[in-house]
């Protein structure tokens, strides 16, 4: 273990380093309060204290009293150092913080056994800890997976109904007109498609980030991609009369990055922009050099914003499942909600490529998503 002894006596500082040492224990050693009480906001790792109780300076009760106000991610066991006896020391020093004592002048076989029942309490409480952040871990899994039921259950049921409702149309009326029939088919198609899309979002994004493919890296002109994903989401904003604006500097590199992930990293941006702006607004994205090792893209929007509430959850797994009783999907209607994977499919495909993504938006008044790239992955 790392140990601290805190004594004014040199004397006393080396048998307790030599005996510590032979045990195997990594010493250091100071000889007032202050130099104690140093050491021991520098070192975190500090796991047993030796503390003389009267020292020059700050005495071992003050110590103590500093120490336990310290945010220590494990237990620091304190052992007082004294010649004084009685309970109301006794007392004072638990009072202080001390979890035990030793009378001087110190004997070496109590010395160890104090030592082992320090190891054995911070054994303890680390293993505590650990059981607790396990139990932590276990009730975000299962609330992410009651969570993933109810979105799953939610997000199919209506496709499900649709291609369920239209086959029976076809199958019970199978006299119907070739319009009628045409209309059946139509609606399977589309119901069809919107479950490929649940599960092609779900394919793509995994709880830990890791995904089955890594980066396919082709040499990329990112302004004429950019281009390109404007025109397959233009569509979908003219359904809206919302118009798309590009501003992209001419200096752009050449980069290395994988136009597949990249195209999901600004079609998921511009989607979102579609569906929380309202008909006739403006959605613009922009590409420029940041720095000279930097590039940085946005997608800004004058729409509904993000409230101060759900800002921090923003990039999480399927975080519009957190009330799904206001979910209500759509691929471009105002306000509609995904299954909540689009932006965590950014944060994920920006950060595979060595870049940040981050956002700024005001409640009602619109957002800005924006992402960076590193100019080394130029070719």
């Amino acid at each position: 273990m790392k140990i601290l002894v805190a004594d004014d006596d040199a004397m006393m500082q080396m048998l307790l380093e030599r005996q510590l040492a032979a045990w195997g224990h990594e010493v250091y050693l100071v000889s007032n309060g202050e130099e104690a009480f140093a050491a021991i906001e520098k070192d975190p790792a500090l796991e047993v204290l030796l503390i003389d109780w009267m020292m020059p300076g700050l005495d071992g009760l003050e110590v103590c009293r500093r120490t336990r106000c310290l945010d220590r991610s494990h237990y620091t066991f304190i052992i007082l150092m004294t010649s004084r006896t009685g309970k109301d020391n006794f007392l004072a020093g638990m009072s202080a913080g001390a979890d035990d004592f030793m009378t001087k002048p110190l004997d070496v076989d109590e010395l160890r056994v104090r030592i082992h029942s320090a190891e054995r309490v911070i054994h303890l409480q680390t293993e505590a800890q650990v059981q607790a952040a396990i139990a932590a871990e276990l009730r975000e899994l299962d609330q992410m997976k009651s969570s993933f039921i109810s979105l799953t259950s939610h997000e199919l049921r209506s496709p499900i109904a649709l291609i369920l409702m239209n086959l029976e149309l076809l199958t019970k009326y199978p006299s119907h007109g070739e319009q009628e029939a045409s209309r059946c088919i139509a609606g399977l198609s589309s119901a069809a498609q919107r479950l490929w899309r649940i599960v092609e979002e779900i394919l793509k994004a995994s709880r830990e980030g890791n995904y089955e493919k890594g980066l396919c890296l082709e040499q990329t002109d990112l302004g004429a991609l950019i281009h390109e994903t404007i025109n397959g989401v233009t569509p979908f904003a003219a359904l809206r009369s919302q118009h798309i604006t590009a501003s992209i500097a001419d200096d752009l590199p050449i980069i290395s990055v994988d136009p597949g992930k990249m195209t999901d990293i600004l079609a998921n941006l511009l989607m979102n922009a579609i569906k929380f702006s309202a008909d006739n607004m403006t959605i613009n994205i922009a590409a420029r050099r940041m720095d000279s090792d930097t590039l940085l893209v946005s997608v800004s929007d004058s729409g509904a914003g993000i409230s101060e509430a759900d800002k921090p959850h923003i990039f999480e797994r399927f975080f519009s499942t957190l009330d799904i009783t206001h979910h209500s999907s759509g691929q471009y209607e105002f306000g509609k909600r995904g299954i909540g994977l689009g932006l965590a499919i950014v944060k994920d495909f920006v950060e595979m490529h060595g870049g940040n993504v981050g956002f700024e938006s005001e409640e009602g008044h619109g957002s800005c998503f924006h992402f960076t790239i590193p100019v080394k992955q130029c070719l």
